[in-house]
């Protein structure tokens, strides 16, 4: 059985208890809820916009698509394996690297994790901790 799916049933009640009203942000979350919201809400929303997206080349989404090969024996950290993106021109070097990809990942990608992480979209000034390409993607050195 996936071990994905082994901690979303021993942690299930975690996440059964959060309504949309009252859900929790991902700061606010320990460990154990992480990997329940992760596991119950993360994983099958982002599948689903994946799968949209290409469904063959996302046929098999799961936690390793972007935690990695071995996500649990890195401990889901992030960011994992995805292509390196540089810090400054990030949208740039994006578009130059494959244009559609961009577009999907700035169109549904990006808005959806934001917002079911409950985080502002980066800005410089206003909102400089906020999530942006490289949680996902490793930074280009």
């Amino acid at each position: 059985m996936d071990v994905c799916l082994v901690r979303a049933l021993v942690i299930l009640p975690v996440v059964a208890a959060c309504t949309a009203d009252d859900e929790p942000r991902w700061a606010e979350l320990d460990r154990e809820q992480r990997i329940a919201f992760m596991t119950e809400k993360v994983e099958p929303t982002m599948r689903e916009v994946f799968v949209g997206y290409d469904p063959m080349r996302f046929a098999a989404f799961g936690c390793p698509s972007c935690h990695g090969p071995d996500p649990e024996g890195r401990d889901y950290q992030m960011p994992a394996f995805l292509q390196p993106l540089p810090l400054e021109g990030t949208l740039e070097a994006a578009e130059m690297r494959n244009p559609e990809m961009t577009t999907f990942m700035l169109d549904e990608v990006f808005p959806t994790m934001a917002a079911m992480l409950g985080e502002q979209k980066f800005h410089e000034t206003d909102a400089p901790d906020g999530f942006r390409c490289v949680r996902c993607h490793l930074v280009a050195q």
